[in-house]
């Protein structure tokens, strides 16, 4: 009924190695049932309500990380500093590479977090994850929501 994404202590090959046992996330196995225990009125996912704001980022994070388990060969992770300043929402070893994916609900190309992550850990590239279309910038890619799961192909 669920899935345990471990955080991950040092993004690091083999990623594996680094979990963090005692620290994780939990993640429903599917989108509709998070709607469904959250309560949810369909009319507030539908029409975009204020109530739908405060857990559209919840909902967008799932929809990911169903994407990438059951669309993909690669298992999620999480990565976030000891002290929670900063979170990475997903690391996933690819080709011998970390690398790290943020998770952005809307348009919002701000991604403080990874842009902090990229600056310490310098990844062969970093994905960004939102409702805005493919491009390309210096340190990372952004990917739209819809394809994160050709994630492989990228």
């Amino acid at each position: 009924m669920i899935y345990k994404i471990h955080r991950v202590s040092k993004p690091s090959v083999p990623i594996k190695a680094y979990i963090d046992i005692a620290s994780f996330k939990i993640y429903k196995v599917d989108i509709g049932l998070l709607g469904t225990l959250s309560e949810l009125d369909v009319e507030s996912v539908i029409n975009g309500n204020d109530i739908f704001v405060e857990f559209k980022g919840a909902f967008t994070e799932q929809f990911v990380m169903q994407e990438l388990i059951s669309q993909t060969s690669y298992k999620p992770y999480n990565y976030s500093t000891e002290t929670a300043s900063y979170e990475v929402d997903f690391l996933i070893q690819k080709e011998g590479n970390i690398v790290p994916i943020e998770v952005k609900s809307e348009d919002n190309l701000k991604a403080k977090s990874l842009k902090f992550y990229c600056d310490k850990y310098n990844p062969v590239f970093a994905i960004r994850t939102s409702m805005s279309g493919y491009r390309e910038e210096a340190w990372m890619r952004n990917i739209p929501l819809w394809a994160i799961s050709r994630i492989s192909e990228i």
